[in-house]
């Protein structure tokens, strides 16, 4: 496995990423899911999303140390961004859903969690 590891690692893009400033894309509220819940599933919907980006949060403070600038922000923040300069990494979460229930009803033991680490790009897009 080390073995496996070591080949899949491009120590170029790693170099890379350690020299730019970090971004760790926070989750923000999907307007369109607000609307289909009543409102205390709403109120639940708020409190997970404010729950997941502290807790992403708190464990990139406690043990990311690849990078000296660090900024917590949402996927509007990024996209406000100035693209043109190619100084930063991005680092986000991306859950998935095992099922094809209510999201808020399936709970932590029913969904898998990704990390993606990318760069910025000059062509870079993110989709609103």
């Amino acid at each position: 496995m080390h073995r496996s590891l070591k080949k899949a690692a491009n120590f170029e893009v790693v170099a890379d990423v350690k020299e730019r400033q970090l971004i760790v894309l926070l989750k923000s509220e999907d307007e369109a899911i607000i609307r289909e819940l009543d409102p205390s599933m709403a109120s639940e919907y708020r409190k997970s999303i404010d729950e997941l980006n502290n807790n992403f949060t708190l464990v990139v403070k406690q043990l990311w140390i690849f990078n000296k600038v660090v900024h917590y922000l949402t996927k509007e923040q990024v996209a406000s961004l100035d693209h043109r300069n190619n100084k930063y990494a991005v680092i986000a979460l991306e859950t998935l859903n095992i099922r094809s229930l209510n999201q808020i009803n399936r709970g932590i033991t029913n969904q898998l969690i990704r990390l993606h680490i990318s760069l910025m790009e000059k062509s870079l897009v993110i989709p609103m």
